[in-house]
């Protein structure tokens, strides 16, 4: 009776390490317990603490709740969990929502479709309750908000009166008409309100009941079909599109499980709609979104059969491809395991079937305002390029070369890395369609030689070596003087080292000057903070900013 109690004491720990030791001996006393009169006990301790007032106690019982479910018959004990799992599907606290969720699928996987049957109604409730913020009207499908400022005008699309506190004056030949339109366009934005309220902000319990809704589905198994009604599909596809990157996230995995329970011709027939969501959430801006895609892509691709395939690759063709080149190394290697999968040895022949859909995707993407997005862009078209039928890839060759030389002129180096390099994988494959376009491509990569970061240098010098190759002694009179001008110019420059020259590397590993540079108050005080992969200031207005912060390339996104 002592250990009994001791456990539960420890299930109910501030500490979750405290919480995960006595889930353990929970287990064992489970695994040991000799009479129904221990069990008892347990089951009763399980009970008090979900009816505690703390959230330990309450994400305790569920844990213990959880592992009895798996592991026991006790009469009563389960119907007694899923009105205690309903009661706090909406608790204050995240971590005890998430362990309904888990407590769900156990049960729904031990009892069947009864615990959806009675589950169902409340968790959809609760989604549809918490799909838009209070204090915002009814978000249609897709809709996003743009972050523009826009005036609120009166009837008769006036501008609002200028208030007393700040008298201006009005007249068509007012000195101070552009002070009072800017007065009245400009309102102050209160923070966490509003256009300043944070995409993630405000939603409650959205993200969890979507994670509970989810874990029924895969608990049930395939009995869940019919349950799988078009308003569910319905509701399920309006959040693979909703504002909350957390909630798409959920969606798209909530709609791998989908595929799984309706696998087969329902599916197929069903499938069209889906594959279009798929292909948006395989375009997120967020790679959180984009791995949940994926997954729930092959998963989908996986259920619809081999035979059914060519209905849905001239949608998802692009964005899988795209994806093996995302920075985001989860997604990357998920991707290249899919295509191989899917594809097999097909992949080059499937990309100059759709050769249309699969252009337009990696043009929009180019344009993306993630910059990873763009750098995958830059190295996907260099690849199509290369490997596909030429046949099939030579009518888009100035569309893709076009985009390449605004990417070029990217403000994001990695962009600009990528971009380069491409353009010089694209001259040596098509050699006589990047004519026209062979001076502004000279002019990028001779600036780019003197670029402040090494691989876009490197890269820029290598990219005119392809370009040699491609136009012999043509390429060679372009960029002999160029490479005369800035050679000698390597004397000019100082060692960046100099200020610290007199430091002795007396240090293990030598780096006495590195950690005075790391530790130089000068260096790191009052300076410009820039985004990752990007020379651009941090907060800087994209339409005012025409700099990266080195070199001034023309172009600002």
């Amino acid at each position: 009776m002592a250990d009994v109690t001791d456990c539960l004491l420890g299930l109910g720990a501030d500490k979750h390490l405290d919480r995960e030791r006595a889930l353990r001996k929970f287990q064992q006393l489970i695994n040991d317990a000799g009479t129904s009169a221990c069990l008892n006990d347990l089951a009763e301790g399980v009970k008090e603490l979900l009816t505690s007032t703390t959230w330990e106690q309450k994400i305790g019982g569920l844990m213990g709740a959880k592992v009895m479910v798996e592991q026991c018959d006790i009469a009563g004990f389960d119907d007694l969990m899923i009105d205690e799992c309903l009661r706090l599907l909406e608790d204050n606290e995240v971590r005890v929502r998430l362990a309904v969720g888990q407590l769900m699928r156990s049960l729904a996987a031990k009892l069947g479709v009864s615990v959806l049957q009675r589950c169902q109604e409340t968790v959809l409730a609760s989604i549809h309750n918490h799909f838009d913020r209070e204090g915002e009207g009814s978000r249609a499908d897709s809709t996003f908000s743009s972050g523009c400022i826009t005036p609120t005008l009166l009837p008769g699309n006036r501008f609002p009166a200028a208030t007393a506190a700040a008298p201006i004056g009005g007249g068509p030949g007012s000195p101070n008409l552009l002070a009072a339109l800017l007065q009245s366009s400009y309102q102050p934005l209160v923070p966490g309100v509003g256009q300043m309220r944070h995409g993630t902000e405000g939603w409650k319990c959205l993200e969890t009941s979507m994670k509970v809704l989810q874990q029924l589905m895969e608990g049930t198994g395939p009995a869940v079909a019919p349950h799988i009604t078009p308003d569910v599909q319905a509701l399920l596809y309006r959040a693979m599109h909703h504002p909350n990157r957390f909630v798409r996230e959920s969606a798209h995995f909530t709609a791998a499980s989908l595929c799984e329970a309706l696998a087969g011709p329902q599916l197929v027939d069903t499938g069209l709609e889906l594959a279009q969501r798929l292909a948006d959430g395989l375009s997120d801006n967020w790679s959180q979104v984009r791995y949940a895609a994926c997954v729930a892509t092959r998963t989908f691709l996986n259920c619809v059969g081999q035979e059914s395939l060519d209905k849905f690759l001239p949608t998802l063709t692009g964005p899988m491809c795209l994806q093996r080149y995302y920075v985001a190394e989860g997604v990357r290697l998920y991707a290249q395991e899919t295509w191989r999968q899917v594809m097999g040895n097909t992949g080059r022949t499937q990309v100059a079937k759709y050769i249309d859909q699969v252009v337009f995707y990696y043009i929009s993407q180019s344009k993306a305002n993630n910059h990873a997005v763009r750098e995958a862009a830059c190295a996907v078209i260099a690849e199509l390029m290369e490997k596909v039928d030429r046949q099939a890839v030579a009518p888009h060759v100035p569309d893709l070369l076009r985009v390449l030389l605004l990417c070029f002129k990217d403000s994001s180096w990695p962009v600009r890395d990528a971009a380069c390099t491409a353009c010089g994988r694209c001259v040596l494959a098509y050699p006589e369609e990047a004519r026209e376009m062979l001076d502004h491509l000279y002019a990028l990569w001779s600036d780019h030689l003197w670029d402040n970061i090494p691989t876009v240098r490197e890269n820029s010098a290598a990219a005119l070596a392809k370009a040699v190759v491609a136009y012999g002694e043509e390429a060679v009179q372009h960029i002999l003087p160029v490479v005369r001008n800035l050679l000698p110019q390597a004397y000019q420059q100082p060692a960046e080292s100099q200020k610290y020259s007199g430091l002795e590397n007396t240090t293990t590993f030598g780096v006495a000057a590195r950690k005075a540079r790391d530790n130089d108050p000068f260096v790191h005080t009052n300076q410009d903070m820039f985004s990752c992969g990007s020379l651009s200031a941090r907060f800087s207005t994209e339409r005012l900013v025409k700099s990266d912060g080195c070199n001034d390339y023309g172009f600002a996104r």
